[in-house]
């Protein structure tokens, strides 16, 4: 009986000591459970704040995001009040460029008649002058038709011609 019971108690102490070794195997694992736990946890808390810090500059920068919209729109309202006061300009110079050309057109038009009327003028001066020379002729040979009447009338002796003739002084 001692036998078994040393027996007994050698089988009893490799017991404890694969229970010792189990729970000394168990506590190394608890404390690696229990620090992978805890870097868990902290990764945990670090993707957590990732996120929420990703979350802050996701809502800023969509409230960026609708400035620049903003922005944008009242660009583009800009440019078009620009295009249509460019459209309006270009319109105006059009119109302005159409009332110069029918100025530019009817003061040619005025020089035309200008330097027609001009010539006109120098025309009806010359024909003037010319009769005015014609008239002067004309004159003349009259007084010459004239005095070789009288001259007739004087030699004549006619009572018609002789009242002339005194008056005139060519019988005498």
């Amino acid at each position: 009986m001692s036998g078994n019971f040393n027996n007994f108690l050698g089988k009893l102490a490799s017991i404890i000591q694969s229970i010792n070794e189990s729970m000394r195997k168990t506590i190394e694992i608890k404390e690696r459970m229990t620090n992978g736990t805890h870097e868990t946890l902290s990764a945990l808390h670090e993707i957590t704040a990732n996120t929420n810090s990703m979350n802050s500059q996701l809502q800023n920068l969509d409230g960026q995001i609708d400035t620049v919209d903003k922005a944008s729109a009242s660009i583009e309202k800009s440019i078009q009040s620009v295009d249509t006061g460019i459209e309006s300009q270009a319109s105006a110079v059009e119109q302005t460029t159409a009332s110069v050309n029918q100025m530019v057109a009817s003061l040619k038009n005025v020089s035309n008649i200008t330097e027609k009327k001009a010539q006109t003028t120098k025309d009806l001066v010359s024909v003037f002058e010319t009769g005015k020379d014609n008239m002067n002729d004309t004159r003349s040979i009259i007084s010459r038709i004239n005095d070789k009447y009288d001259k007739l009338c004087c030699f004549t002796n006619q009572p018609a011609c002789y009242e002339r003739s005194n008056r005139s002084g060519s019988c005498r």
